[in-house]
């Protein structure tokens, strides 16, 4: 596997700790969308960057009790420390004679029943002034904290405004619980937290990166497309499937695809399979009926997205199917994205569809479904692949029915047109879509080398169009000039670059591919 695979995450959380180092402190939050990838990849930071001048304590708060948590603690610094790996007691004995104070305490709090968070912050004060090193601090699943400790938020805030040699580093999934806290309770005039979002990546981004991670031999556009739009963001997923591909002795594409899922994907042994098969497990321990919020999951993962739509199945009634989209959402199993939903994880929606659906079948039957399945993704990504960037974008719009979408913090209104018009001018590589319904829809697309004046030019052929109300889209299948945003701002315009064309792909079900 890649071994500095955590530069595509974690570069602004390398800087953080180079500027520790050099004397300036800011704590930080990760917040990703999967625990193990957040953990794989401060595996391979931590493995690159063994740095003497500091220790590392890292701690994981969730599945522990008080004393383990401690105790693993303790472990995880004098590991730090000694830089070796041995049991706590071995570890106490070999550094007893150059940390007495240190070890002296972590004995003497090893004999309480129920050590509370501020014993660990103690133990991280006094390391900190018997060494005199720095102290980087990092809790995974720091959410799981308040529950773990009565006394977690009030000491943990006076131990960050008062210790400036410790910088602390919290990991979570739990984004909206996470914001809450850090805008409340973690929200201090010294040692506030910088947040990192992990998931912030493009399609390009994902694209590039699988790229750099497979053989060339193995790698073409249609592959690293196909499985790009699988896999979303996570670099462990993009790298145990790299793996995966690279074991393939066909240098046919399709069967390089069929092969790669049927290994990773299909098998029941598999890290993937048992991965996703303890999500559904966690439904089951989490809700007393599930089986109403698995097949919600189904029919989210075969394309139904709009709640009506939903509502439509007869799964329950309306009620409940609303409170059981909200524990899916509390569960970061789905997004929320306004009237529509989507299963978060992609690769975990795919499994949904073609795995999962499958266990009740005969293994003899269950093979032939599976191949015949993955073998008509494959045609449909093949056939959706070839299709001209300006067919794409058009076939999104025709996918818009009045929606109200929220992609992060910017609400969008989307039209709804029962018919439509392209204009297209080959010389400006630009095209026009008029669109007639409920509502008037205006729409520019340009191919390449968006300017400013690409805007006012939208906003003169625009002129003519007349009515209550015209929903006007400006979209770049380019970066969008910062001046050209702004133009199409003060003209009232919605503006859309490449990025955010492929979000509401993803969101509308439409295989990502590079425009």
């Amino acid at each position: 596997m890649e071994t500095n695979c955590w530069k595509n995450k974690l570069l602004i959380f390398d800087k953080r700790i180079s500027a520790f180092i050099n004397g300036y402190r800011q704590n930080i939050t990760l917040i990703g969308d999967d625990d193990e990838e957040i953990s794989y990849l401060l595996d391979n930071y931590l493995r690159d960057n063994n740095k003497s001048n500091i220790c590392y304590l890292r701690i994981n708060a969730s599945f522990t009790d008080q004393k383990w948590f401690f105790k693993n603690s303790a472990l995880a610094l004098l590991s730090s420390f000694l830089n070796k790996t041995a049991s706590l007691d071995d570890l106490i004995n070999e550094s007893a004679e150059k940390l007495p104070l240190t070890t002296s305490l972590i004995r003497k709090i090893l004999h309480k029943n129920s050590p509370t968070f501020s014993d660990m912050l103690e133990l991280i004060n006094i390391f900190i002034k018997e060494t005199e090193k720095r102290c980087v601090l990092i809790i995974e699943n720091f959410i799981a904290i308040k529950s773990l400790f009565s006394d977690a938020v009030e000491s943990f805030t006076k131990f960050i405004i008062v210790q400036r040699d410790c910088m602390a580093v919290l990991t979570t999934t739990q984004r909206k619980e996470a914001e809450k806290s850090l805008s409340s309770e973690l929200n201090l005039l010294f040692g506030n937290f910088e947040k990192i979002y992990l998931n912030e990546r493009s399609f390009i981004d994902n694209y590039l990166y699988l790229k750099s991670v497979m053989t060339p031999q193995l790698s073409s556009p249609f592959v690293n497309s196909f499985f790009v739009n699988i896999l979303g963001n996570n670099i462990l997923y993009h790298n145990l499937i790299a793996d995966e591909i690279k074991k393939t002795t066909s240098t046919n594409e399709d069967e390089i695809i069929l092969t790669t899922l049927t290994s990773c994907l299909f098998k029941r042994q598999t890290y993937f399979f048992q991965k996703f098969l303890k999500r559904i497990d966690a439904i089951d321990k989490t809700l007393k009926v599930s089986w109403p919020s698995i097949k919600i999951l189904l029919s989210l993962s075969d394309g139904y997205l709009r709640k009506n739509e939903l509502s439509s199945l007869r799964i329950c009634d309306l009620k409940n199917l609303n409170s059981r989209l909200a524990k899916l959402c509390d569960l970061d199993y789905v997004t929320n994205y306004g009237n529509i939903y989507k299963i978060k994880d992609p690769l975990f929606s795919f499994w949904l569809k073609h795995a999962f659906k499958l266990c009740q079948y005969q293994p003899f039957l269950k093979d032939k479904l599976w191949q015949k399945n993955i073998c008509e993704e494959i045609d449909n990504f093949k056939e959706n692949f070839r299709k001209d960037k300006i067919e794409k974008v058009v076939e999104l719009i025709a996918c818009f029915n009045g929606d109200c979408l929220k992609m992060g913090k910017t609400s969008y209104r989307l039209p709804q047109s029962t018919t439509t018009k392209l204009i297209s001018y080959p010389k400006d590589r630009m095209h026009l879509i008029v669109g007639e319904g409920k509502e008037l829809m205006f729409i520019g697309i340009k191919e390449k080398d968006t300017k400013d004046s690409d805007i006012f030019k939208f906003i003169e052929k625009g002129s003519g169009i007349k009515g209550r109300k015209i929903n006007k889209i400006f979209i770049a299948l380019d970066q969008f000039p910062h001046s050209a945003r702004l133009a199409a701002k003060r003209h009232k315009l919605t503006a859309w670059d490449v990025n955010e064309v492929n979000d509401l792909m993803r969101i509308y079900n439409k295989p990502v591919v590079s425009l």
